[in-house]
């Protein structure tokens, strides 16, 4: 007979001891437990005692059977190593999960109704893994399932590597929306297998023939789908985006494409290359119903082997399939064969942008594109409000022809960039200051007392400006990087202009210095507020287009107007479209 547990605890090096052995234990197996001081282990000690006491009275209480069922229940445990007591813990927690479960097919129903805010087609796709879950799954309870009937329920055997990978991911995320409400096990979803794709197919394009069959079948027989097609093959914008945008999008003057259209959900500008801009004014872009029809339609008129159900007697196909992103890779790969920059075609495609140039390359190669970018870059200018913007990915074409300045082909010139002697003319004071502080120096004096004349505040804006100076020859030209020496200018400039405004002689000279003073300051402050409309990224249009609408509308009450600003007030104005022409 087995000895009684007499719960005494023992001192050790490690505190005070007691020995708990495996029947009285939490875990199911032999414990030791450490305490401070003896006081708070015979507390402990008292407490497995009394448990023993009362494990001893139910054991005397045990019916025959129950013992019987308890030992040949052990039998069955022991090749594993679980004792009986271990094992009916696995079986409470598996029932009380079951317990606070969900039925699959309840689940899936509150899991579309989360998913309302995303993008349509996210929730289509949603929509049809709800469907696979119900069929599959039905009203069996999550905590139930197990990762091959999961599996099964979504990517059944047969169906297609691409489409299982697709279904598959759709269903983790189904999985781990549930596993956060306590419903199931997030690491069931782990167990899930992807299935093994083929390697990519090489990227397909249409060739200028291809290309060209396509919008003469379009303009044959489905005019209003031209422009759609346009946009897609000389501007890359995704066959969803353009489904989205709006007529007052889309201008000659530039293509808006707002948060709300973008897959990505940033906004982003595009101007128009002079081929697109011809497509455009020869067929204005409208929203054209029933795209997904039409757009078949039109491949299969063009000869691609696509099924199209608004065509009673659609032609052979001469083609072949239609390849994937075909008109989106067609000009990506003719843009890049012309030359055009990687940054600006990664931003134009609306893939991520990071705010943070990858590489920085000092060189005198870049002192005059970054001159010319800092010190005098023209602005685009409007006749609607705010009248002035800075766009994207214009500062190479706003040069001017007379100017002889070569831009290299690894400057980076995408972000928007105005000079500070157009944008802040206030600033030109600044050099004025030079020239003054200079002239007040008396040149007969001793070297000591010139030395005692320093002005040392602007010793050190001169050293903050002179700090920035290596900017002027980085590969990066960017409004964002002025702002390190605009601040330490335009102090010197209002030093300096209240030099200047003390110089003249004459009362006469004076109060002219004093309009002129005052009337830089006055043409950078109102640059100032009206750039600030516009930003980076036009977000005061974007979020507040409704207030623009109605303030032109009570100014001018002419729908025209109307459709101009909202469409087109920070587009790129028509000389330097005419200026990429050329």
């Amino acid at each position: 007979m087995a000895k009684p547990a007499r719960f005494t605890p023992k001192s050790t090096p490690s505190g005070w001891c007691l020995n708990v052995p495996a029947k009285f234990s939490k875990s199911g197996k032999r414990e030791r437990h450490f305490f401070r001081t003896r006081a708070l282990a015979d507390d402990a000690a008292k407490k497995f005692r009394d448990e023993r006491d009362e494990f001893g009275a139910q054991a005397k209480a045990i019916a025959p059977s129950l013992a019987e069922e308890a030992t040949a229940a052990a039998e069955l445990l022991k090749p594993f190593g679980v004792s009986v007591l271990e094992a009916a813990r696995i079986v409470a927690e598996q029932r009380r999960r079951e317990a606070a479960s969900y039925p699959a097919d309840a689940a899936a129903e509150e899991w579309l109704a989360s998913c309302d805010d995303l993008r349509s087609r996210t929730v289509q796709g949603y929509r049809h893994i709800a469907g696979k879950l119900k069929a599959g799954l039905g009203c069996a309870l999550l905590a139930t399932v197990d990762a091959e009937a999961l599996h099964a329920a979504l990517a059944p055997a047969g169906t297609p590597a691409i489409a299982a990978a697709s279904y598959l991911r759709r269903g983790k995320v189904f999985w781990n929306w549930c596993a956060k409400r306590g419903w199931c096990d997030a690491s069931l979803a782990e167990k899930l297998e992807m299935p093994k794709q083929r390697e990519s197919r090489e990227i397909e394009i249409l060739t200028p023939a291809e290309a060209e069959a396509l919008l003469r079948a379009a303009e044959a027989h489905f005019p209003q789908a031209v422009a759609s097609y346009a946009l897609q093959l000389f501007a890359g914008i995704r066959a969803e985006e353009v489904v989205r945008l709006e007529s007052h999008h889309v201008t000659l003057e530039g293509i808006d494409l707002p948060a709300s259209v973008t897959k990505k959900g940033r906004r982003r500008h595009i101007t128009p290359s002079p081929a697109l801009a011809s497509w455009l004014e020869a067929y204005p872009f409208e929203p054209c119903p029933n795209w997904k029809r039409v757009n078949d339609a039109c491949r299969r008129l063009a000869g691609w082997d696509v099924t199209a159900e608004i065509l009673t007697k659609p032609p052979e196909p001469t083609r072949g399939a239609w390849p994937q992103n075909a008109l989106r890779h067609s000009h990506a790969s003719y843009a890049v064969a012309a030359g055009v920059s990687l940054e600006s075609l990664l931003f134009e495609f609306g893939h991520s942008y990071t705010m943070t140039f990858p590489y920085f390359v000092g060189s005198l190669r870049f002192l005059a594109p970054d001159v010319f970018a800092y010190g005098i870059a023209p602005p685009d200018f409007t006749c609607w409000f705010p009248y002035v913007s800075a766009p994207w990915n214009t500062i190479r074409v706003s040069t001017p022809g007379w100017l002889p300045l070569n831009w290299p082909a690894d400057h980076f010139s995408i972000e928007p960039s105005i000079g500070l002697l157009v944008a802040t003319p206030f600033v030109a004071l600044a050099g004025v200051a030079g020239v003054v502080a200079i002239g007040r120096v008396r040149l007969t004096s001793a070297s000591l007392s010139a030395i005692g004349w320093i002005n040392w505040l602007w010793v050190a804006l001169v050293v903050w400006v002179l700090g920035a100076a290596p900017m002027w020859i980085l590969n990066v030209t960017t409004m964002r990087y002025q702002q390190d020496f605009a601040s330490a200018l335009l102090l010197l400039a209002i030093f300096g202009g209240w030099r200047l405004l003390a110089a003249p002689q004459s009362r006469r000279g004076r109060l002219a210095m004093a309009w002129v003073y005052g009337g830089l300051a006055v043409v950078t402050i109102v640059a100032g507020v009206l750039l600030g409309f516009t930003g980076y990224f036009k977000h005061f249009i974007d979020d507040l287009i409704e207030v623009v609408r109605r303030y032109v509308t009570r100014e001018t009450q002419s729908p025209h107007i109307i459709k101009r600003v909202v469409a087109g007030q920070l587009a790129m104005n028509n000389v330097i479209l005419g200026h990429v022409a050329d």
